[in-house]
């Protein structure tokens, strides 16, 4: 079994996860079905930065020694702020809304004084916990994605968490009319999805456990921070962002 802590609802708690289904969780279905579409502002990983390097070249090795059928993320990124249908006022995204929300935004960016320059850390690599209603975890089990995870408290992480929801009280104050009350960035952490395992639901095995243990604490990442200079508003239809518009860079 794997043991992790995780940030849920303000609080940090032990998980522990000894079954990883991206069947049963829908993940293979979300990651390879075209889904309504989305807005995202967010960091792409330059492909010359170290800690891209590591994934592409060493992560993404290790666990394709599993033999599970992984499938990599090839646009590497981290977001900022994800605007998807159920944010919005009956579900509808189109496109006269995304373009209020894309002169929002860079409004947004326009008033800020400082430039974005953020050192990311992430903490560990991991599968990702499977989440149902209102965010609560499945009991012992993961969704099938594997991510980079940062802890928000970190300095460059707390200021790229800090920005995120300054856009969301933003864009709630200037488009109330469009957006619920529920709106709001996803996790209290950072991450970026490497991969997704492309099989049917099966339990953690001792191999399995030993891969991912190597990446539980920072300090046994090689490389584990990477440079953000730029963001990106880009309109999509697939969770992995393979189909993505760049609508502005900030």
């Amino acid at each position: 079994m794997l043991e992790y802590s995780e940030f849920q609802k303000g609080r940090e708690i032990t998980i522990n996860l000894d079954r990883i289904c991206p069947y049963s969780s829908n993940t293979i279905q979300n990651q390879v079905c075209k889904q309504k579409k989305g807005l995202s502002v967010v960091a792409f990983f330059n492909d010359t930065e170290d800690f891209s390097k590591l994934i592409k070249d060493e992560i993404n090795n290790e666990i394709d020694k599993l033999k599970c059928n992984f499938v990599h993320t090839e646009n590497l990124h981290c977001t900022l702020l994800g605007i998807s249908p159920q944010h919005i006022f009956n579900e509808n995204l189109n496109e006269y809304f995304i373009g209020l929300m894309q002169k929002t935004i860079k409004n947004f960016f326009d008033e800020r004084e400082d430039n974005i320059n953020f050192q990311l850390k992430f903490d560990e690599i991991r599968p990702s916990t499977w989440h149902g209603f209102d965010k609560n975890q499945i009991p012992n089990a993961g969704d099938g994605t594997v991510v980079a995870i940062g802890k928000p408290y970190s300095n460059g992480n707390k200021d790229f968490v800090k920005l995120a929801e300054e856009l969301v009280c933003y864009l709630k104050d200037r488009l109330g009319q469009i957006f619920s009350d529920k709106f709001e960035r996803k996790f209290p952490t950072i991450w970026s999805t490497l991969g997704h395992f492309l099989s049917k639901d099966f339990d953690v095995t001792p191999d399995f456990i030993k891969t991912f243990n190597q990446w539980k604490k920072s300090e046994h990442i090689k490389v584990n921070e990477i440079s953000i200079k730029n963001l990106v508003l880009v309109k999509h239809t697939f969770k992995d962002l393979s189909n993505t518009k760049h609508l502005e860079k900030y």
